[in-house]
């Protein structure tokens, strides 16, 4: 990505700022942080007007500072983005991450759910695995079981048509087998895990696809439970890098 940065003062203002952002959300969907707010530093920077791309800019910018814990800057991302006429849904979204990361679960909760209400299908389910996030933490097992009954409400219909939505779906399997694990469900926790694996090694992230692993394997560590047949099946075919039954 860098070496094409010396080529960007010969074109036009507009190609820089579309390139910039490209290659902002790109570094994003790859969680390279520190391009991803480079990239779109540089986009917002040069971008004065107030568009839809430099929007979608500080929603990236937002999502790469929470992953750094930069809660500071991104509130005032946050800030940036809610003053936009092209702020939507997502302005509720990301206060309530913010209060989560606070600790003020029952004040995210109530914007989740606002945001469900609001959003279209196929964008909600972000919003639900912030929410399994919250329920995870206070303990309500019941209310985790009832919104992943609602799967059919909140499941985007084409999860492969771009690298985003296969991210965010990676995400949510990875959630739902963390609750499920939690809950007892130790079978539907790790189908749950594998999905979340098929779409990560989509996007060639072989780190975040073994994390999954791990994070079964931790579980039955402090469980004390053994290993099934099965699973350990499973588990050697993914570490030997071979296709899931």
């Amino acid at each position: 990505m860098e070496k094409n940065l010396h080529y960007m003062d010969f074109l036009q203002p507009n190609e820089r700022i579309n390139y910039y952002y490209r290659m902002g959300v790109h570094a994003d969907i790859l969680d390279y942080h520190g391009e991803c707010i480079d990239f779109c530093g540089r986009s917002i920077r040069e971008d004065q007007a107030d568009s839809s791309q430099k929007a979608y800019a500080l929603i990236t910018l937002f999502n790469a500072y929470i992953s750094l814990d930069d809660l500071i800057l991104a509130e005032y991302c946050l800030k940036e983005y809610e003053n936009s006429r092209y702020a939507d849904f997502r302005k509720k979204h990301f206060r309530a991450v913010l209060y989560t990361k606070r600790g003020r679960f029952a004040e995210a909760i109530q914007l989740y759910k606002e945001c469900l209400q609001e959003a279209e299908r196929d964008r909600r389910i972000s919003v639900v695995s912030d929410l399994l996030e919250v329920y995870l933490e206070i303990g309500r097992n019941d209310l985790i079981k009832e919104l992943i009954d609602s799967e059919a409400d909140f499941l985007p219909a084409n999860i492969n048509i771009h690298p985003y939505r296969i991210k965010v779906a990676a995400r949510y399997f990875k959630r739902k087998g963390v609750c499920q694990l939690s809950a007892g469900l130790t079978n539907e926790g790790f189908d749950s895990l594998l999905q979340s694996i098929t779409y990560y090694r989509q996007l060639g992230d072989s780190e975040k696809a073994m994390q999954c692993i791990g994070l079964f394997l931790r579980h039955h560590r402090l469980s004390g439970k053994s290993l099934s047949f099965e699973h350990m099946e499973k588990i050697d075919k993914i570490c030997h890098n071979e296709a899931n039954e």
